[in-house]
């Protein structure tokens, strides 16, 4: 059984178009919410925590910390190897375009104003530190009602 990673759905986005780490942060999360309530299942293992600026996979912020703002371009080869079915590919492709034009910082807004990450950070100030983990069955639940609107 195949499994993907988010570093593979990166890998693939980034090679559609060049991003920041906060903007492939948010395509992520987004591609996460929706993929679940079209499919009843997560396209990838990876936790995204209630961060003060968004939803933020501590595995990605890691990798890609060191370009800040700059726009990430990733190598042929990196996107070559993901390991994504042409489904998948063809899933994610509809993210990207519905998301695209929007800045990172619009992306965080959004993600700033949905239950997933508000009910994680219940109790917190608006700039507080947080590691807390925002549920999976959170962003099920949340993006399982989106699709119903």
């Amino acid at each position: 059984m195949q499994k993907t990673t988010i570093v593979d759905v990166v890998y693939y986005i980034l090679s559609k178009k060049e991003m920041n780490s906060k903007k492939i942060q948010t395509m992520c999360y987004y591609v996460q919410g929706w993929y679940v309530a079209n499919y009843g299942k997560f396209l990838f293992k990876e936790d995204f925590e209630a961060w003060a600026h968004g939803a933020i996979c501590p595995a990605l912020y890691l990798k890609f910390r060191e370009y800040e703002t700059a726009e990430i371009y990733v190598s042929e080869e990196n996107a070559k190897n993901v390991e994504l079915t042409k489904k998948q590919k063809q899933f994610i492709d509809l993210v990207i375009k519905k998301y695209r034009y929007y800045t990172a910082n619009e992306l965080v807004e959004y993600i700033q104003k949905e239950e997933p990450w508000i009910n994680a950070r219940k109790g917190l100030g608006n700039r507080e530190y947080s590691k807390r983990i925002i549920s999976k069955n959170s962003i099920k639940e949340y993006f399982d009602k989106r699709m119903k609107e």
